[in-house]
């Protein structure tokens, strides 16, 4: 069972030598791939390290974790119809007519016979007589209905239609919402280079992305557009636009793009705080990368679902909404119309069906929000600890220690780890109280304070406990790459 992100890789074909795509350097070494300045140990640790990530990705890998975002090249898709005829029921023969009778010899009338033919007579002209009546007096009285007292003729009713489906506050149907927010929603490609032991090629990808300002600002998901030499955005109405990165953040998934046009319809944004279990949604995005505007339905299933993502927690919306890949990046929509959410993963194992997320929208209009401002997401804690969980006996001999915990593997210089007193080897036994088994337990309390705020550290060093103080200070990339 994992999470599956939802654009990559569509195509994959060599590069030729004189490409308009510049190629780009192989990447960069595994160490520095998976460097993270909170408090992830780098990758260029031992194997062992890399094998208690691994396991935390199997039960959670988004569908940008590649390879779960690296899909096969989509296929032609051939649309067939077929007539079964067999099922028609043959045309019936036409019935032989009836043989004439051969008509009886007439008879004498008798005066019974006259008596009973005038009788009838009388019966049908009591009857027409009757229906005449009746008809005048039907008339009248619709003559009546139409006469008001002051002797205007009243209205006619207004035609009553059953929209098939209703928004108590705009009574909107869901072809009037579609019709409102698909303009909105923009399909978005991309390239990049990928590096073989052969040569580089150039891979493609595809995703979704919502408007959020006439001037062409669009937000994507990080994973959508991460490593793409080249994004091309591609309009309801056919337009394309090249698109440039403006800025894009991993922790919450959020990148942000910009197109040069003006005037363009874009997303009225809404309040994911309000939302409740239950309530109506449409998603309108561009599955498998090329079914661009289609438009689902369903419910929010639930408002604050936290699974993991790429090694981060997210707390997302989750909907029954049919989400496929290629729908990364497009938007969550309630009964109004407003934009409630960035999709960007679904659960995906045999069996399972209806289970969608979405990043929140006032979660990712405040992450799209300081990377337009800063460049970055700010309020991050960031304290310069690279960490090495050691769980099993192999690991600690090989580190040649005697207890299993969280150790210090290296600290970043001038950060605050450093100045508070971190050596390498160092291991952690609590922070701010609270008694530390993995580096997951030290993240999360992180997550719970604020930049500035100092906590008391207990390690052990040698055979001695040491306390520290560790004062928290924001993350910056600029920080972040001066360091390395």
């Amino acid at each position: 069972m994992q999470y599956d992100r939802e654009d990559k890789i569509e195509e994959v074909f060599p590069q030729p030598s004189e490409s308009a795509v510049p190629a780009q350097d192989a990447k960069a070494s595994e160490a520095e791939q998976n460097y993270t300045p909170n408090f992830i140990l780098a990758a260029s640790q031992p194997d062992v390290a890399k094998a208690a990530g691994s396991a935390a990705e199997t039960g959670s890998e988004g569908n940008n974790v590649r390879p779960a975002y690296t899909a096969a090249p989509p296929q032609e898709q051939q649309w067939t119809y077929s007539y079964n005829t067999s099922d028609v029921p043959p045309t019936p023969p036409t019935p032989p007519d009836e043989p004439v009778q051969p008509k009886a010899p007439r008879q004498k009338r008798s005066g019974k016979t006259g008596i009973a033919l005038l009788m009838v007579l009388c019966v049908l002209l009591s009857g027409l007589a009757g229906f005449a009546g009746s008809w005048f007096a039907h008339d009248l009285r619709s003559e009546a209905d139409v006469q008001q007292a002051d002797g205007s003729e009243k209205p006619e009713a207004p035609s009553v239609s059953i929209p098939s489906f209703i928004d108590t506050t705009d009574g909107l149907t869901y072809a009037e919402l579609a019709a409102l927010v698909s303009p909105t929603v923009v399909q978005i490609t991309t390239e990049y280079t990928v590096a073989n032991f052969w040569m580089q090629e150039t891979a493609t990808g595809a995703g979704s992305g919502v408007i959020i300002s006439d001037d062409g600002t669009v937000v994507t998901n990080h994973h959508v557009v991460e490593d793409a030499n080249r994004v091309q955005v591609i309009l309801s109405t056919g337009e394309e636009y090249e698109a440039s990165l403006v800025a894009t953040d991993a922790q919450t998934d959020i990148a942000v793009l910009k197109i040069e046009a003006e005037n363009l319809p874009c997303a009225e944004i809404g309040d994911s705080d309000d939302l409740v279990v239950g309530q109506e949604v449409i998603a309108v995005g561009n599955p498998l990368g090329e079914l661009g505007g289609t438009v689902t339905n369903g419910i929010i299933s639930a408002v604050d679902r936290t699974i993991m993502l790429d090694d981060y927690a997210m707390s997302l919306i989750q909907t029954n909404t049919a989400i496929n890949p290629g729908n990364s990046g497009g938007g969550l929509f309630d009964a109004s119309g407003r934009l409630i959410g960035i999709v960007n993963a679904k659960y995906s194992d045999t069996g399972v069906e209806g289970l969608g997320f979405a990043i929140p929208i006032n979660t990712a209009m405040n992450s799209a929000q300081d990377l337009i401002d800063v460049g970055y997401v700010t309020g991050r804690i960031s304290v310069g600890l690279n960490l090495l969980t050691i769980r099993d006996q192999q690991t600690a001999f090989q580190y040649r220690v005697s207890e299993f915990g969280v150790y210090v593997y290296s600290t970043v210089k001038g950060s605050s780890a450093e100045l508070a007193g971190f050596k390498t080897g160092d291991l952690i036994l609590s922070v701010d109280g609270i008694e530390i088994e993995t580096s997951d337990d030290i993240k999360d309390i992180f997550n719970d304070r604020e930049v500035g705020e100092a906590l008391e550290v207990k390690v052990l060093r040698g055979d001695k406990e040491v306390e520290l103080q560790l004062v928290l200070t924001e993350y910056s990339p600029v920080a972040d790459e001066s360091a390395k």
